[in-house]
């Protein structure tokens, strides 16, 4: 002041700035999905080097590459959706986000494989098999492992993206043949119409 005296001091408290987290890229993993396929990408604000992605409440390893951008790799957890936030070194803890782990089975493409003299191969490719799925083959059920007694049929799982169906067809004349996978879940795949014996 012009007269010399000194005012009143004041306290102000400064609170770090709050992190936002404006979008995940993708927003959905497939649980089959492996490596770089599993990054998931956040895009937003005030993240601070040293920030940490917060996995339904636990910190998991993050690579910081902007004030804007962060990423990491999901973890391999049960299907369904996960809480997705950032947490700055300051403890200062954004809003949440949800990434979705997808473990639906889809049948992309059937084609004809293999013929042997009294049998031949369905190749079933597609996401997010499982060594227990099941292949209902118009309205048959055929699993993977131990055959039944007298069943002739067998579903052969080759990985995520693979199923052979071994089908012993009665008739060589091709006729239209539905399938779907069925995960040991419960989970379904679309359906998937064929031509073949």
């Amino acid at each position: 002041r012009e007269d010399g005296s000194t005012s009143r001091p004041y306290n102000f408290l400064l609170q770090p700035q709050k992190p936002v987290l404006s979008a995940l890229a993708p927003d959905t993993v497939s649980s089959c999905s492996a490596g770089r396929e599993r990054e998931v990408m956040i895009t937003g604000a005030n993240f601070r080097n040293g920030a940490r992605v917060l996995f339904d409440g636990a910190a998991i390893a993050t690579r910081f590459i902007s004030a804007s951008a962060l990423s990491f790799l999901a973890p391999q957890l049960s299907s369904g959706l996960h809480q997705v936030q950032v947490k700055n070194p300051s403890e200062a803890v954004s809003e949440t986000s949800a990434l979705f782990l997808d473990s639906k089975p889809e049948i992309q493409s059937v084609a004809i494989g293999s013929e042997y003299v009294s049998y031949y191969e369905l190749i079933v490719t597609g996401r997010n098999f499982q060594q227990g799925s099941t292949l209902v083959a118009d309205g048959k059920r055929v699993g993977t492992g131990r055959q039944v007694v007298g069943e002739r049929e067998q579903l052969i799982y080759f990985g995520c993206s693979q199923v052979v169906y071994q089908r012993h067809p009665y008739d060589p004349t091709p006729k239209n043949i539905r399938l779907q996978v069925i995960n040991q879940n419960g989970e379904e795949s679309n359906i998937f119409s064929i031509s073949a014996p």
